[in-house]
């Protein structure tokens, strides 16, 4: 029987080797005996001392066999080369077979924990509830606005250096410093103080995802991107809203989750249009600048 794994050419080339080989061996034995029978019908009738010079007189046909015989194991040692090679052959797509076998078994499992995580990420976000009793998608458009109310509203007042006059944040409109504080300030406000216990199991959620797929080995790079963007196929305009804010606050979404949002390229159909354009300027700059967190 044939093995499908194995070339046919092999195995007619296999096939052709083994009957040469054993048509020489028969070769070979009926010669010798053929020899020896001649040998013996010319000597039988000579004396002794003749038979020695008789004998004599073939001594090159020793010296040829003897060439024969070393021309036979320098063959025999082709041969084997060529077994080997065979082998090793066999052995290397034995163990690609083996390395694809072993990756087909990773993405396996990596697909099923994937989508298992996935599908509980979906449930949360069903289950989420606010002081208003919204809950799901609804959750997150109100708690939008209740952040965007928050930047307008938040008035970090700073000591004019002149004069010693506080003054507000509307006075500082080109003053990027001042935008960061008022994210982090509004940002702090609107998640400590109302949305917490409703939105810090989603982000970690949604967050140790991210982090499965990154740090899978085996999935190469296209291939994160790809089931990083299934992720992000689920997730509303209102949530990645949340999320752009949520990676700019240390020790909350930065570094670690700003820093996935920048490999896996997370806010990537995000409209930027409808966030402030210092906002944007600054997550662009702190997004850039991020640097590994897990190393």
């Amino acid at each position: 029987m044939i093995d499908n794994s194995t070339p046919v050419y092999e195995h007619f080339n296999n096939k052709k080797r083994s009957n040469w080989f054993i048509a020489t061996i028969i070769i070979s034995i009926l010669f010798i005996f053929g020899s020896f029978m001649l040998n013996w019908f010319l000597c039988k009738d000579l004396q002794i001392q003749d038979r020695g010079n008789y004998g004599d007189m073939f001594g090159i046909v020793n010296a040829i066999f003897s060439g024969l015989a070393f021309l036979g194991i320098i063959v025999n040692l082709m041969y084997q080369r060529e077994d080997l090679r065979i082998q090793r052959d066999e052995i290397r797509q034995t163990n690609q077979e083996f390395r694809i076998q072993n990756d087909t078994m990773l993405k396996q499992r990596f697909e099923n924990t994937f989508f298992q995580m996935l599908n509980l990420q979906n449930q949360t976000t069903s289950n989420l509830k606010n002081n208003s009793k919204l809950v799901g998608s609804d959750s997150f458009n109100r708690a939008k606005h209740q952040l965007l109310s928050n930047f307008r509203d938040c008035n970090i007042k700073e000591k004019n250096e002149d004069n010693g006059d506080v003054i507000s944040r509307y006075d500082y409109q080109d003053n990027t410093d001042v935008f960061r504080k008022i994210i982090v300030v509004g940002y702090l406000k609107f998640f400590n103080n109302y949305y917490e216990n409703i939105l810090g199991h989603y982000f970690r959620s949604l967050y140790h995802i991210f982090k499965f797929i990154y740090f899978s080995d085996f999935l190469k790079k296209d291939e994160k991107k790809f089931y990083a963007s299934l992720v992000r196929a689920q997730l509303s305009s209102d949530e990645q809203y949340l999320i752009l804010y949520n990676s700019m606050i240390n020790n909350l979404g930065n570094p670690k989750f700003l820093f996935l949002i920048k490999e896996l390229d997370v806010l990537q159909n995000f409209d930027f249009s409808v966030i402030d354009t210092k906002h944007k300027e600054i997550f662009i700059e702190k997004k850039n600048n991020i640097l590994n967190p897990f190393v």
